[in-house]
């Protein structure tokens, strides 16, 4: 078994959060790691079997196929970077957790039960096909794909966007809904109010499926302020303008009819406004040494190991913070020996390796002036005091700060490797870095990166948090 060292950093990973007692990485060690960020552990739940009551466990990126036995602890689980949680509909993802626990941050999919019980609070969390069963507490800023909330004590929803419910559990309250605030419910979601437990039902979008209030099934925005005008007297039924929803980005686009009509001028809806490049947008892109063939793929030109995607320069419209930035799709590489972008579904599938750069300004004048700098996916881009991106070499987190930009581009890097990291004793290992390098034993020659771009996106956000799904 190879021997992990890792540097103070642990390099490469930056974690973003710095205030956790706990530390997980996929390719941390339960064995001779110690819960630091420079020595985490690999499982959630050896890191929830030692932490005590009250200490905030940090989990980096990458998918955990695990069911996790709170052990009647008060704990705060949050993801940093794209931590996906998926047991192929099999159990409960978390249960056993004590009451004041909270849940940030993770996609949750694919279990029988996402959540058993009571939490204080469950916020920018994606779950999908699965449902929160005998739940009380608050949810917010949570995206519910297929899936639903069988709410048995007082629960609270605020910024949540409810999708195809009605493919999954019902959203039904079981009368114990109280507030319902700046949410989003599609056509096919259903929800379930009690007039003698729901004080507030408002500034919400519902594109009305069914509301059902007392038993009684309304199927339109007027007949339930009719015989409700206590509730939604500032809602709306109308359509959403979702970023991308094909890779489930239910992200707003800029000119969503859900900006700036919520509570307090609040958006309605999960997540906040993003930008996003598929397909049709990047066909304006300068590719060097790659081509694309007829189904739009991207692929390195025989003969060459690396390629370049130049996209074309995005406007925001205005100035905006820059969130994190993702790839949405699939990635498709010939062998499992390289795998240098994290493997959320485990399947060797991604390209040997995919680095980006950003160059970015308030005017477009500047923009052409500016340099690239390279960043790391499915993190916020940070620069540091001396302009160092947090995808590069000694960059600095200390003297960190997030970007405020107008004008972006971005030039994406394929590249086939064949070099192998290997421990003081000749094994390979795995290493999170700015690339994500993971490599395996037993290295086959490549030949070809292919990157599909069918469900391609490249996600800004105003909002703290975005997806990554690899479908």
């Amino acid at each position: 078994m190879a021997t992990f060292s890792y540097p103070i950093d642990f390099e490469g990973t930056y974690w973003l959060i710095l205030d956790g007692d706990i530390y997980v990485s996929s390719i941390g060690d339960d064995t001779v790691g110690t819960g630091s960020p420079q020595e985490p552990y690999a499982t959630i739940q050896h890191a929830v079997n030692q932490a005590a009551s009250g200490q905030k466990i940090v989990v980096g990126t990458g998918t955990y196929r695990e069911n996790i036995d709170g052990g009647n602890k008060a704990l705060h689980v949050v993801g940093d970077g794209l931590v996906i949680m998926n047991a192929d509909n099999t159990g409960t993802a978390w249960t056993n957790m004590r009451r004041d626990s909270k849940l940030e941050c993770l996609q949750i999919i694919c279990y029988q039960r996402a959540i058993e019980g009571t939490l204080t609070n469950v916020t920018n969390c994606l779950i999908s096909e699965c449902v929160l069963a005998n739940y009380e507490g608050n949810i917010s800023h949570c995206i519910l794909h297929k899936s639903g909330i069988l709410a048995t004590g007082n629960t609270n929803l605020e910024n949540c966007t409810f999708i195809d419910t009605q493919g999954g559990p019902s959203v039904s309250n079981e009368h114990n809904f109280v507030e319902i605030v700046d949410c989003h419910f599609d056509k096919s979601s259903y929800l379930e109010l009690h007039t003698g437990i729901t004080t507030r039902f408002d500034y919400c979008n519902h594109l009305m499926a069914t509301i059902q209030v007392d038993a009684v099934p309304y199927f339109s925005l007027s007949a339930m302020r009719a015989a409700h005008p206590q509730y939604q007297a500032n809602g709306l039924a109308v359509a959403p303008a979702f970023s991308y929803p094909v890779a489930l980005d239910y992200t707003l686009k800029i000119d969503s009819p859900l900006i700036g009509v919520g509570s307090k001028g609040h958006f309605i809806g999960a997540k906040g406004v993003s930008f996003s490049q598929n397909k049709f947008t990047l066909k304006g892109s300068t590719l060097t040494n790659i081509t694309t063939d007829k189904a739009n793929n991207f692929l390195l030109v025989d003969g060459f190991s690396e390629g370049c995607i130049l996209t074309p320069i995005i406007d925001l419209r205005s100035e905006k913070v820059v969130g994190r930035i993702d790839v949405y799709g699939e990635q498709d590489f010939e062998t499992p020996a390289f795998n240098a972008v994290i493997d959320v579904n485990n399947s060797f599938t991604h390209p040997n390796k995919i680095t980006y750069e950003m160059r970015y300004a308030l005017d477009q004048d500047e923009l052409n002036q500016a340099k690239f700098t390279q960043f790391i996916w499915n993190k916020q881009p940070m620069v540091d005091e001396q302009g160092r991106g947090n995808g590069e070499d000694q960059f600095d987190l200390s003297t960190a700060r997030s970007i405020s930009a107008q004008w972006l581009q971005f030039k994406i890097t394929l590249i086939n490797s064949d070099s192998v990291i290997t421990d003081e004793d000749g094994d390979p290992i795995a290493q999170e870095d700015g690339e994500c390098e993971l490599l395996l034993e037993n290295p086959v020659a490549v030949e070809t990166t292919r990157l599909l771009i069918d469900e391609q996106s490249l996600l800004l956000q105003e909002s703290g948090s975005a997806l990554l799904h690899k479908r």
